[in-house]
């Protein structure tokens, strides 16, 4: 049987470059790549080509459904990503038409090469800010290693989740007082159900967000690697100490851990 050899630097490269030609481009160069029939009915779909390499994109706009994209060579699969996201509800359209679109699209295009998936691990422009989560969840009944924090927040980390693990998480964030979270409207005060990739927290109590994550529907949907992301607003620049950011078992909360405190800078 013929194999498919990949060079993963050759890989990377075609992914950003196909990223920064389809959803993410200005409208003049993302309409010359868009598919006339999609895969799917109510989905847009992006075709990009270049020698032996192929990506394609497939997304619901607006409406909560996955999105795919695959890249293939020599038009065989080699990599594939899925991703979930909807709007927010409770803004008004002129908010996404005049303010979100133009944000997010300008996040996208600003991908790293090495790490060009969907969109950079943070992206501040304006008053928005895209706040990243990293943490790996251990085997059932192992503790959680802390490790450094990073750039916004701080990172919780410990072995790689095994495909089987199906309890859920709890990971709680309290950003430092010159941000304020971006909330959905069922967000504050109480839990509502969500999976997977999440916009946006399940609960909200002052500058506490707290997320709940189905690890088993995580690992299969592949978001993000292990990452939420979520937005908050800047409310004052300037350095704030930053809370630990902690994650325990919903199941067992002896199962848990945090990140060390670590100071912030918050800019213009």
């Amino acid at each position: 049987m013929e194999t498919t050899q990949v060079n993963k630097e050759e890989l990377l490269q075609f992914i950003a470059k196909a990223h920064r030609n389809t959803y993410a481009a200005p409208k003049e160069v993302r309409r010359l790549h868009r598919c006339e029939q999609p895969i799917l009915a109510g989905h847009k779909d992006y075709d990009f080509k270049e020698g032996d390499w192929e990506y394609h994109d497939s997304y619901a706009g607006q409406d909560w459904a996955p999105g795919r994209e695959v890249v293939f060579l020599k038009g065989k699969p080699v990599w594939a990503m899925t991703y979930q996201g909807k709007h927010n509800e409770s803004y008004p359209s002129e908010f996404f038409q005049n303010q979100a679109f133009s944000f997010l699209r300008n996040a996208l295009r600003n991908i790293s090469d090495e790490m060009p998936f969907r969109g950079p691990e943070s992206f501040k422009e304006g008053d928005l800010i895209r706040v990243d989560i990293h943490y790996t969840v251990p085997p059932s009944g192992r503790k959680i290693d802390p490790s450094q924090p990073v750039e916004q927040t701080a990172d919780v980390s410990g072995t790689e989740i095994p495909g089987s693990l199906t309890e859920n998480y709890e990971i709680t964030d309290v950003l430092p007082s010159g941000l304020t979270p971006v909330t959905s409207s069922m967000s504050t005060g109480y839990y509502h159900e969500t999976k997977g990739c999440v916009d946006y927290p399940n609960q909200v109590i002052d500058q506490r967000v707290s997320f709940v994550v189905n690890n088993d529907y995580y690992v299969d949907a592949a978001c993000g690697d292990n990452t939420l992301t979520y937005y908050a607003r800047v409310v004052t620049p300037g350095t704030y100490e930053a809370e630990s950011v902690y994650i325990r078992s919903s199941r067992d909360p002896e199962i848990s851990n945090h990140s060390p405190e670590t100071t912030v800078k918050i800019t213009e």
